[in-house]
């Protein structure tokens, strides 16, 4: 079969503040369709999925869903924008009400977002855009600080992330979303004890989602490598583990149950480490997609089925799958790092050649001055 896609060319299109504005709107909208085809074909909600039993761990309200399935529909619904505006419609509307107006220059930020998407082609100059004295940046819906943030993180600079998420904060800051990204900049820029604090703080006020665990449990890794003496090494890491599994048990999901199973074998209980990967492996080549249909979405389920194969000894395998996540990282630097860094602990418990690591998951980045 040689087929290939050949979608309309939305390369040039410019989105405003208003059409991101109706991207959240229309991503929870695609969800509810789904939803609510699914649940008319006999679907019920299942913490795994079963396509014998018609069990999907997505039938849940929006707001609920992991922040990956999210942004997977944000990108279908900022898709089906920029192919209408791309064929010559546009998208109006009038404001009816009070809330806080928009006041952010719109060709000054689809400028930015154009370029955060276009990551390979991002350098730092063309990001001072996003400095507090250029924007003013007090809009009517907390999204675009979270997608700001979240693309800045993966680019790797949490700094940066860091005083756009604070920006945020300050007109909501009750988001736990922003909490999260806050804390995961911190954290990147080596601020873990004030992470970990802010993690802590949000756990103990009733916010025992899978997301803040997983968080939590990786600011306790960090102190761990971090710790100055054998017991406050030991402790950090029996907490990181303690997280790590609480998360992996609450969703079943494989982002804390990699983390689970590098954790315990680090700890040196390899055969449960192993046990937790193939677990963990099984869920990633459930929803992996076919070659043709993949894209950067599916950059940590590759990286994850890398890991896991490295867990259980497979380097081989691991490598083709690391390989395979490199390519759909589109400039990921700050993903990439975190991958690196995972796969790095694993070969130095196993005494492996840490060279290997930088050679299967390269990072190769230009930074340009900002002057």
């Amino acid at each position: 079969m040689n087929y290939k896609p050949d979608p309309i060319d939305t390369s040039k299109v410019n989105l405003t503040t208003e059409h991101l504005k109706i991207t959240e709107l229309l991503a929870k909208n695609t969800h509810e369709i789904w939803a609510k085809q699914r649940i008319s074909e006999g679907w019920k909600y299942g913490k795994n999925r079963d396509d014998a039993q018609k069990l999907h761990p997505g039938l849940v309200p929006y707001e609920e869903l992991p922040e990956s399935e999210k942004e997977y529909d944000r990108v279908v619904s900022m898709g089906v924008i920029k192919t209408l505006l791309a064929i010559g419609y546009r998208i109006e509307g009038s404001e009816t009400t009070t809330e806080k107006t928009a006041t952010v220059d719109d060709s000054n930020l689809s400028l930015i977002l154009e370029s955060l998407k276009k990551s390979s082609q991002l350098n730092l100059k063309s990001l001072q855009t996003i400095r507090r004295e250029t924007i003013n940046l007090h809009l009517r819906y907390p999204e675009i600080f979270r997608i700001l943030g979240e693309y800045i993180l993966k680019l790797g600079e949490p700094l940066m992330a860091y005083d756009i998420l604070s920006e945020g904060l300050k007109e909501w800051p009750n988001d736990i979303r922003l909490q999260q990204l806050l804390a995961l900049s911190l954290a990147r820029s080596g601020a873990t004890q004030r992470a970990n604090n802010l993690l802590l703080e949000l756990v103990n006020s009733g916010k025992n989602d899978e997301e803040t665990i997983s968080l939590l449990a990786r600011t306790h890794k960090d102190l761990w490598q971090q710790a100055s003496s054998p017991e406050e090494s030991a402790q950090q890491i029996a907490l990181a583990a303690q997280r790590y599994q609480q998360a992996y048990q609450m969703s079943g999901d494989y982002y804390p149950g990699i983390n689970a199973a590098t954790i315990t074998m680090l700890m040196g209980d390899a055969e449960t480490a192993k046990a937790i990967a193939v677990e963990v492996r099984e869920k990633c080549l459930a929803e992996l997609p076919p070659v043709s249909q993949r894209s950067e979405n599916n950059y940590w389920l590759l990286a994850t089925l890398g890991e896991t194969a490295l867990i259980l000894g497979e380097n081989s395998e691991a490598e083709d799958w690391y390989s395979q996540a490199v390519k759909q990282s589109k400039g990921g630097f700050g993903n990439l790092s975190s991958t690196r860094r995972n796969a790095t602990l694993i070969l130095e418990y196993r005494q492996g050649d840490i060279n290997w690591v930088k050679n299967c998951l390269p990072i190769s980045r230009v930074i340009n001055s900002l002057t």
